[in-house]
């Protein structure tokens, strides 16, 4: 995923922009369905859940993105990986440069976490879950999260907003313009057509589709109270907004203003996205907001990494077999 060649210029024109507060994704997937993870900084002990090792992610990287890491090996005390040449450290989940390793607990761990291949089941979380999760959620509020950018900078090749606008793309999808990472066109164009084959003979992701209001992906932000930045600025997420909401919530944080218990909602009174679809990105390497417990039911991002932990091989992995 490294620059190739300038992209078109688009004058006067910086992002989607119409999803400002819309799934401001990246946040964790959680144990309401059997996941846990740190999404946007956000980690609570649960018993039981999934935690992946240093050897199994920095493993996963490597698959997930071929030629780009080197074989994970153990620094001192410590495991890394070389990302196309710079060092990083697991240092407990952050994946920072050895220059930073020792300040590791200044910053954020990186989101590696369980996925369900299948929900998500929602439930009304315990007493005791609930009350961890919002004093969790209390001490965000008072003390933002900030993962270090470097790893992902890299991964994306961008560590500025310049830098990231040159590795967009115009891109058509379902009908509408979007600007995407460049190495992603490929794997985005296949969902397209699998979605477009699906919707010829399933009437459910027919209807979805034409009732679809808006695609976007780049925009250079931070998670929404946080100070990690978002997939959205590498343009390595897509946020697929229906016309109508049908009074339905699509995103934890916004529900939460709102005064709605969404660590309980039900799937009814969320945004919908007909499981086809979601299976058909799920294949090409994205995951869906969907599945967490800090639920974001309108987002995908590019996350081949997060399947490859749990089990699940995308296509594209499949072809490089």
């Amino acid at each position: 995923m490294r620059a190739r060649e300038p992209a078109p210029a688009l004058p006067g024109r910086r992002g989607p922009g119409q999803a400002a507060r819309l799934a401001w994704a990246l946040v964790l997937g959680l144990s309401l369905a059997p996941s846990l993870g740190a999404q946007d900084g956000i980690t609570l002990d649960i018993p039981g859940a999934r935690v992946f090792t240093a050897q199994e992610v920095l493993g996963a990287l490597a698959e997930a993105y071929p030629g780009r890491f080197s074989p994970a090996r153990k620094v001192g005390s410590d495991w890394g990986t070389e990302l196309d040449g710079k060092l990083f450290l697991w240092a407990d989940g952050r994946l920072l440069p050895a220059s930073l390793a020792e300040a590791a607990s200044s910053y954020a761990p990186q989101p590696f976490y369980a996925y369900p291949l299948e929900g998500p089941v929602i439930k009304a979380p315990s007493p005791a879950e609930r009350s961890r999760m919002e004093a969790v959620l209390a001490q965000r509020d008072r003390n933002p999260p900030s993962r270090n950018p470097e790893f992902l900078d890299r991964l994306w090749d961008a560590s500025s907003e310049a830098q990231a606008w040159a590795n967009q793309k115009r891109l058509r999808f379902l009908g509408k313009e979007i600007l995407l990472h460049r190495d992603l066109l490929e794997e985005l164009s296949r969902v397209e057509a699998d979605i477009v084959a699906l919707a010829d003979k399933d009437a459910e992701v027919a209807a979805w589709a034409d009732g679809l209001g808006s695609v976007s992906s780049y925009y250079w932000r931070d998670i929404a109270g946080t100070q990690s930045r978002s997939y959205h600025s590498y343009g390595a997420a897509i946020d697929l907004v229906p016309k109508r909401s049908g009074g339905r919530a699509w995103y934890w944080l916004d529900a939460r203003a709102s005064g709605l218990d969404w660590m309980a909602l039900p799937a009814s009174a969320r945004i919908k996205i007909p499981k086809a679809v979601i299976e058909a990105f799920e294949a090409r390497g994205f995951v869906w907001g969907g599945k967490w417990s800090f639920w974001d039911s309108v987002h995908f991002e590019y996350r081949p990494e997060i399947l490859l932990l749990n089990g699940q091989r995308p296509k594209v992995q499949e072809a490089l077999r």
